[in-house]
C-alpha cells in the first residue's frame, strides 16, 4: 500500500524518518559522527525562541534512538582502538559529549550547537567510515563487558 501524495506517510515498510528524506540524507551523511549527536538535538529542541512547529512524535522517538545507536556505535569504535571494554568507552564517549563547551552539550543548552545541522562540502562528499569489529579472540559479550 502507498500514499495517494506520493510522500509515502501511509507506507507502512517505512520508518517514520523517511518520510523527511532532507532529514535522512542528513543523518546518514553524518552517521557514526560527533556531529551527528550534537545534531540530533537541535531537531528535538526549540532554539528559535518558540518558532518551530516541532517533530511528529514517531520522528522524535526514532531520533532519540538514533542517539543512542550512534553513541554506541561510536563507542564500539573506540572500545575496539582503545582496548577498553564498551562500557567504559562509552563512559568516555557520553562524558566528552557532556563536557561544558563541547559541541554536543545541546540537550543542556540548545544554543550552543545552533549551527550543527550544517554539513560541509567536504563532509559530504567523504563515504562514511567503517566501524572496526572486535576480534574473535573473546566472545563478544566478555569484550562488550569486560572480562
Amino acid at each position: 500500500m502507498t500514499s495517494n501524495s506520493g510522500d509515502g506517510a501511509s507506507d507502512p515498510t517505512m520508518c517514520a524518518l523517511e518520510r523527511m528524506p532532507h532529514m535522512a540524507k542528513k543523518i546518514c551523511l553524518m552517521w557514526c559522527s560527533r556531529e551527528l549527536d550534537a545534531f540530533i538535538p537541535t531537531l528535538i529542541m526549540d532554539s528559535r525562541d518558540g518558532a518551530r512547529q516541532g517533530l511528529p512524535m514517531d520522528i522524535a522517538a526514532e531520533l532519540m534512538f538514533l542517539v543512542g545507536i550512534n553513541k554506541s556505535v561510536r563507542a564500539i569504535d573506540l572500545a575496539t582502538k582503545t582496548k577498553v571494554n564498551f562500557g567504559e568507552a562509552y563512559r568516555i564517549i557520553d562524558q566528552g559529549d557532556m563536557a561544558p563547551g563541547s559541541v554536543n552539550n545541546t540537550w543542556a543548552d540548545p544554543m550552543v550547537a545552533k549551527d550543527a545541522g550544517k554539513i560541509s562540502k567536504d563532509s559530504a562528499k567523504s563515504a562514511p567510515r567503517s566501524v572496526v569489529r572486535p576480534k574473535k579472540s573473546k566472545g563478544f559479550l566478555s569484550w562488550l563487558f569486560g572480562d
